[in-house]
């Protein structure tokens, strides 16, 4: 009966979640293009990259290669739609793209700092 409840649970909750993993991963995004000076198409249109890319997980039905080929078509569909929708140069989405792992690794670097485990 537990298990049950649990699956109904996660269920209910995954919309919520991917809807909620998207608005970050927009709000991310977009500050990072905001840093270069694009962006100009607002966050609308930023969101509106980051959820068509989202059609690139269908991939992960597929066994073993399909999470890494839905993470890579997922970056490719993303880096296109940003540079057509906010009009920008390729050079300034790589600054861009660099700016965002800049900031991961140094999310990561204060994660281990915080807790060295």
């Amino acid at each position: 009966m537990l298990m049950g409840a649990a699956f109904m649970l996660c269920v209910v909750l995954t919309p919520i979640w991917v809807v909620a993993a998207m608005l970050i991963n927009t709000l991310f995004v977009h500050f990072c293009l905001c840093l270069v000076g694009a962006g100009r198409e607002g966050l609308i249109g930023t969101f509106r990259v980051v959820a068509y890319s989202q059609a690139a997980k269908f991939l992960g039905i597929l066994p073993f290669v399909g999470g890494p080929a839905a993470f890579i078509w997922q970056m490719v569909i993303q880096v296109i739609g940003l540079r057509e929708v906010h009009r920008i140069s390729s050079l300034r989405l790589l600054l861009a793209v660099a700016s965002a792992v800049v900031f991961i690794m140094l999310a990561a670097l204060g994660w281990l700092v915080a807790w060295p485990g």
